[in-house]
C-alpha cells in the first residue's frame, strides 16, 4: 500500500519526505517494505499527484495518487 499525506510529524521508516514542486507544503510518501524497490517510480507518481493537488491548495491531508503496483 502506498499513500501520500501532509507531513505533521517526524519521518518514520518506510517514508520519504516530498515537497510540493509549486509551493513549500511538505508531504510524506508511505510505502510497505515489499515495495521499496519501486521508490523511484512512486516518487514520480507522487510529484504528479502533488502538482494536481496544488490546484486545490492542498486542503486535504491525504493526496489521491494513481499508483499501479504491477507496473515494472
Amino acid at each position: 500500500m502506498v499513500t501520500l499525506t501532509r507531513a505533521h510529524v517526524q519521518l518514520p521508516p518506510n517514508q520519504i519526505a516530498l515537497k510540493c514542486p509549486l509551493c513549500e507544503e511538505q508531504f510524506h510518501l508511505h510505502y510497505t517494505e515489499d515495495e521499496w524497490h519501486r521508490v523511484n517510480t512512486m516518487i514520480q507518481s507522487a510529484q504528479k499527484a502533488l502538482r494536481e493537488d496544488h490546484k486545490t491548495r492542498h486542503k486535504n491531508d491525504a493526496v489521491e495518487m494513481k499508483w499501479n503496483p504491477l507496473r515494472p
